[in-house]
């Protein structure tokens, strides 16, 4: 049965339906937008087509995942934006680029840097930076080899923490030892008129057995805290909490710990066998 809107039909139960017929005129229309809007996307989507755009122009806004309004800018670059029109991120797509990555705090001041990948000896990978816009905190790609009781570390990351004041806080190598990415070398740690005020050596002694860690041969830290002279306070040995991802709160003594004067003359000694510690041994 025909009607205005399309054919009728009846199966065995009884039930109608109607086939909805589309004029021709309506199906090519339909055709032709659809290939239009294809063709438009696959312009601005395919890598090596997309549109050229203007600093002023950008292509329609949509939004990210996080609510962020979303524009394209020019061939190279996408700007994200809050809902007042904040600007909070700048993504870099010209993989030649220096800078791949900027974000921002609520205020407009650059919090985060990220880079792209310069192969040299030394290249600067990530920036933070505090709500004032001073620096906080920075990641080298730095390749470096150190060499602790028999064992050789190899190191590929440099950090550096900072003051906002300018003065560096901390700094620090990243390596690998058995597989596992882990600080190595030395922890330095600075107030903030420069001064080193406390150490942490990362020991990696050679293991006899890689498979199983020996009595007495295990990775461990020394740190060490120092008097305004320079010279050190003491020195305190606990099994490497970097390493095994242990709380530095929870940390676990061991070896031997010595205390010095201000004159780097030895007082006491405090032994630890198996986190027990011993009867303290005054040195005279």
């Amino acid at each position: 049965m025909e009607n205005s809107t399309g054919t009728a039909y009846e199966n065995s139960s009884g039930l109608k339906w109607i086939k909805e017929q589309r004029p021709m005129k309506s199906i090519i229309v339909s055709i032709i937008s659809g290939l239009c809007l294809f063709t438009c996307s696959y312009a601005l989507c395919k890598p090596g087509r997309i549109k050229n755009i203007s600093v002023s122009e950008t292509v329609r806004d949509s939004v990210d995942g996080y609510g962020l309004k979303v524009k394209l800018f020019a061939n190279d670059s996408i700007y994200r934006y809050d809902k007042d029109e904040s600007l909070r991120s700048k993504h870099y797509l010209n993989p030649d680029s220096h800078i791949k990555r900027v974000l921002f705090y609520t205020n407009g001041v650059v919090e985060y840097i990220e880079y792209n990948p310069v192969f040299s000896e030394d290249s600067l990978i990530e920036e933070y930076f505090y709500n004032s816009g001073k620096i906080q905190f920075s990641i080298w790609a730095k390749d470096t080899v150190f060499t602790a009781a028999g064992n050789t570390i190899h190191s590929t990351r440099f950090y550096t923490s900072y003051y906002e004041n300018g003065c560096i806080q901390e700094y620090a190598h990243q390596g690998i030892f058995r597989g596992v990415g882990t600080t190595v070398g030395t922890v330095t740690k600075l107030d903030s008129l420069g001064t080193i005020v406390k150490t942490i050596h990362c020991i990696y002694p050679k293991q006899t057995d890689e498979e199983v860690e020996q009595k007495g041969v295990y990775t461990y830290v020394v740190e060490s805290e120092y008097y305004e002279n320079g010279q050190p306070k003491w020195e305190k040995v606990f099994t490497n909490y970097f390493y095994y991802e242990i709380d530095e709160t929870e940390k676990q003594p061991t070896g031997t710990w010595r205390y010095y004067d201000s004159e780097d003359n030895l007082i006491s000694e405090k032994i630890y066998n198996n986190y027990i510690q011993n009867e303290p041994v005054e040195i005279k």
